[in-house]
């Protein structure tokens, strides 16, 4: 098992590295999978270029990422399942006031954005 609290693990450019090996990787497929160029992807991940907030969120819902823990170090790597039950029942409630129409079209596509 591949520690994460190691020296290696202490900033945010050798996270990157870790999420990416850990799912067997390479940049150039994470760039595909993100809908950006090989080059932006080696830019964020070597912080020659800031980090989107966009990006941010689609990665952690790729590779399930502990944004805490990819910004900071803080928590675990990858995100339980509770956080993810918790982060949909923010969702349902967020959604509980549209018409049943619209929240189950809010719903599914939360779901294929998640499982893209």
């Amino acid at each position: 098992m591949t520690n994460t609290n190691s020296d290696n693990l202490k900033n945010f450019s050798s996270r990157m590295k870790f999420v990416r090996n850990y799912h067997g990787l390479k940049q150039t497929e994470i760039s595909e999978m993100m809908g950006i160029t090989s080059r932006t992807y080696w830019n964020y991940e070597n912080r020659k270029q800031d980090v989107p907030g966009n990006f941010l969120i689609k990665f952690r819902d790729l590779f399930n990422v502990n944004l805490d823990w990819l910004l900071s170090g803080h928590g675990k790597p990858f995100l339980t399942k509770e956080y993810i039950e918790k982060e949909d029942s923010v969702l349902e409630y967020a959604v509980s006031d549209l018409k049943k129409s619209d929240k189950k079209i809010v719903l599914d596509l939360a779901k294929r954005l998640r499982n893209k």
